[in-house]
């Protein structure tokens, strides 16, 4: 059994005594976790969370662990190491792929979103495209937010609340009756600009209010470390 496909690096581990066990977000095959026998200086100068790869994937049988023959594809992640925030967006959204996709079904959106991501990251204007990702990310778990009209009027302004129970915007003169109940729309997105990191942190609570409510319990993990980590991050920047 083998295949090739496309990838992105997710957590690299080491497995043995010259081994590694790599995470993969793929294109055609979702989360692969593999096994690396070895690896070249090449190769492990690209082991790293975020670099996108050439991977050709082989087992004696499907369910097995399988073992890997990785490529760089080009590009590095090495200019985030200026970029503090930026890294801490690029290794929160890896953990949560982890964490949140079941091994071995694709999700090309996510990993579409993923690389639309980490493409923007160098730059200061990657808030749109993280908080993009997660909701890729909740669709792909089983549950999709719909932001773009008032679930009860169907209006695409004014919009300023969100249901937690169905994940549906709401405009505020519906649902200013609620307002404890509900919880906030992110501005920016109505307003078509690009988000600050207040802006970023209250559009994470959105995101993560359903992360932990309908997605986590099912796996039976937590947060991930990384997405605690970008939260106090953003806190820490924006003060």
């Amino acid at each position: 059994m083998k295949w090739e496909d496309e990838g992105i690096v997710l957590s690299v581990k080491p497995f043995g005594e010259k081994g590694y066990l790599v995470c993969l977000m793929t294109k055609d095959h979702g989360r692969v976790m593999g096994w690396l026998k070895s690896a070249s200086t090449r190769i492990k100068a690209v082991l790293q969370p975020g670099i996108r790869v050439q991977a050709h994937w082989q087992a004696r049988l499907e369910e097995q662990l399988g073992g890997w023959r990785l490529e760089p594809l080009g590009g590095s992640v090495a200019a985030l190491f200026t970029k503090p925030l930026s890294l801490s967006a690029l290794l929160s959204a890896t953990a949560l792929c982890e964490v949140m996709l079941p091994e071995r079904e694709p999700h090309a959106s996510v990993y579409t979103s993923l690389l639309a991501l980490i493409r923007t990251l160098g730059e200061d204007a990657w808030g749109q495209g993280y908080f993009d990702f997660e909701c890729a990310l909740l669709g792909a778990a089983g549950f999709r937010l719909h932001l773009s009209s008032c679930a009860v009027t169907g209006a695409r302004e004014n919009l300023f609340y969100v249901s937690p129970r169905s994940g549906k915007a709401v405009c505020q003169t519906e649902g200013a009756l609620y307002h404890d109940k509900l919880l906030m729309f992110p501005s920016f997105l109505q307003e078509g600009r690009t988000p600050c990191p207040k802006d970023l942190l209250g559009a994470l609570d959105l995101t993560e209010y359903f992360i932990e409510r309908y997605i986590l319990p099912h796996g039976g993990y937590g947060l991930p470390a990384a997405r605690v980590r970008l939260k106090e991050d953003l806190r820490q920047h924006r003060m």
